[in-house]
């Protein structure tokens, strides 16, 4: 027999009111867990953010590098040092310094040294005239300012030697005989003066062309005679000198100049060797006597063996 029993109204309530507190806690403790872990995932963000910014960059390529060439100085932006490597092409090469005392780059000046060091493709200088490198071990090689040897002696054989040495450059406007240097020419040659130093007249390679006239003057802290309009400008090596060349061109008269200056500093002097070739037009002249036109390539080929025999005296 089966007897019912009676549940009273009191411990029915209170059984769902216990219920209710328990379901009340269980979405409680889920949305804390909720809540925790997403404070937890985005302190950990946070972290890993600030991580991320403090860390050092990882550093650009720093490559080993070694070369020799020509220690030179700039008045660009405040001054900079730097090396002039020849590429044997005629043309040349520039590379700033860091990592080396500026005592023992004018130590160095217009001498010709060799360089270990690393180039650094990241940097930048004021002056931006070439690559950085920074140098660990520079040696000398030759000392070109007071260099004494001759280029090209094969090709020079049987030539004259104009040499200043003082009191003043033939026909120049100041005393300048501190300015010793001297430069070879071919023995067909004529010493003359102008206004600014001495002309040397050079020999033509071929008569009978429109070529009117073939020179090298030389002035110091003067300008040259024919300015023109400015070319090409670039730095090239030449004798162990390193020369700053501009191209020139310029018309007057029914004639031409064509003219390249190569100008060098020492001892705060600028020297300026100009090359012209005097050019006649050829609608000039009346076609039964118009001369044919001279070959410039052979005509200016000495000049480059002339610039190879300037040197400084002592």
């Amino acid at each position: 027999m089966i007897k019912k029993c009676n549940i009273s109204p009191n411990l029915q309530a209170s059984s769902v009111s216990f219920l209710a507190n328990w379901k009340f806690i269980g979405i409680t403790v889920v949305l804390g867990l909720v809540v925790g872990g997403g404070l937890v995932w985005y302190a950990n963000s946070v972290k890993q953010i600030e991580d991320r910014g403090s860390q050092t960059p990882s550093p650009k390529p720093q490559y080993e590098f070694s070369t020799q060439g020509i220690i030179q100085f700039t008045e660009l932006e405040g001054g900079c040092w730097f090396i002039l490597v020849d590429t044997k092409r005629g043309d040349a090469v520039k590379y700033e310094f860091t990592g080396i005392e500026r005592s023992k780059l004018e130590q160095y000046r217009n001498k010709t040294v060799e360089i270990h060091g690393r180039l650094l493709t990241d940097m930048v200088s004021i002056c931006q005239i070439g690559q950085i490198v920074e140098v660990h071990e520079m040696k000398l090689i030759k000392d070109t300012s007071i260099d004494t040897s001759i280029s090209s002696t094969s090709l020079t054989a049987g030539w004259q030697t104009y040499r200043n040495e003082g009191p003043s450059l033939s026909g120049a406007t100041e005393p300048q005989g501190e300015f010793r240097f001297e430069v070879r020419y071919p023995s067909g040659g004529k010493v003359t003066k102008t206004n600014y130093g001495p002309r040397i007249v050079l020999p033509y390679e071929e008569e009978g062309t429109n070529l009117r006239g073939k020179y090298l003057d030389i002035a110091i802290n003067g300008s040259p005679y024919y300015t023109g309009f400015l070319g090409k400008t670039e730095q090239v090596s030449r004798g162990g000198n390193v020369f700053t060349k501009e191209t020139r061109s310029g018309a007057a008269a029914g004639t031409a100049n064509d003219t390249v200056h190569y100008i060098i500093d020492r001892d705060g002097k600028k020297y300026t060797l100009s090359f012209t070739l005097l050019i006649a037009n050829l609608y000039n002249f009346d076609p039964s006597i118009r001369p044919k036109e001279f070959n410039k390539e052979k005509e200016s080929a000495i000049f480059d063996q002339i610039l190879s025999t300037f040197r400084f005296v002592k």
